[in-house]
């Protein structure tokens, strides 16, 4: 399990459209 903190809501949207996050997604999601 990974907990992650943002400083700020902008934070969150910058790391929620990242490509390396929807890479890493679409791979948890297959399991």
């Amino acid at each position: 399990m990974v907990v992650s903190i943002w400083e700020t809501e902008d934070d969150w949207k910058a790391w929620f459209v990242n490509p390396e996050r929807k890479t890493i997604q679409d791979g948890i999601d297959s399991l």
